[in-house]
């Protein structure tokens, strides 16, 4: 695989130039620090233009996950990219189940990896955290609705330097003892995305698919949403992607989203 050092640009015209027959990645922004880049993408989103738009950062100040969260963001080390698609409803709600098989399939056909799949929308590798998948929509019934695709991987940082994050991410270098192409993921990445966008557009479901990369279901876990915790077996997802539990009382749950604690292997 190609190499890069930790502090080499990403040239942004020959990824372009990978992805002229794509909706995702015509125009890409490529900016050094910013806040967030969830909030530049938003101020693009009517403007023209903006369909398929990328916002690439090498470092945020305030990059934020689920429930606002922060996200470690050193420079030159991993990719920070958020993806601004414009469509209906009915193809935005599926936009996190595709950004995250996207992901997966980038990295399963780059490098040796193969990554989990975790509900929501999490990739972890030997059980510790590489990827996580933010989708922020907006739906208008004047105007043209919107999704945003927030996408953090960890590429070629160190995680066990961020007392934070230590015990709990890892990276594609600490994975495979190599130094890897930002570039090559970032366009991988970008092309399976694509393929994901235009199928979902075409009326193809990516449920089945994803429901069967999730490792989260047939587990005894925790779920914390934001207003209590849920413990159970996962035992199922719905056509949304919504997390189907059986608690311990019996009684059947349906959640939209939460954090999840997994307590024992996969049950029999």
């Amino acid at each position: 695989m190609d190499t890069e050092s930790y502090n080499e640009a990403i040239d942004i015209e020959r990824v372009q130039l990978k992805l002229q027959s794509s909706t995702v990645g015509q125009r890409i922004i490529y900016l050094d620090t910013v806040h967030s880049t969830m909030d530049v993408a938003h101020s693009y989103a009517k403007g023209p233009n903006s369909n398929g738009l990328v916002v690439l950062a090498e470092e945020q100040t305030a990059g934020r996950g689920r429930f606002r969260r922060s996200w470690v963001s050193p420079r030159y080390q991993n990719l920070y990219a958020s993806i601004l698609l414009q469509a209906t409803e009915n193809t935005l709600r599926y936009m996190s189940i595709a950004a995250c098989l996207a992901v997966s399939k980038s990295l399963e056909n780059l490098t040796s990896l193969r990554p989990q799949l975790n509900w929501p929308n999490d990739l972890t590798i030997n059980g510790r955290k590489v990827a996580g998948i933010l989708v922020e929509q907006v739906y208008s019934a004047r105007e043209q609705s919107y999704g945003i695709i927030g996408i953090g991987l960890n590429v070629n940082m160190d995680a066990s330097s961020y007392p934070e994050i230590a015990e709990r991410a890892t990276s594609i270098r600490s994975e495979t003892g190599r130094t890897v192409s930002r570039e090559l993921i970032l366009t991988g990445i970008l092309e399976s995305l694509d393929i994901e966008y235009q199928r979902i557009q075409a009326g193809i479901s990516p449920i089945k698919e994803w429901k069967e990369k999730l490792v989260t279901l047939g587990r005894r876990i925790t779920v914390r949403d934001s207003y209590r915790e849920h413990t159970g077996e996962a035992v199922d997802v719905d056509d949304n992607g919504n997390l189907v539990m059986r608690l311990d009382d019996d009684s059947y749950i349906t959640l939209h989203s939460g954090d999840v604690t997994s307590h024992a292997s996969r049950s029999q």
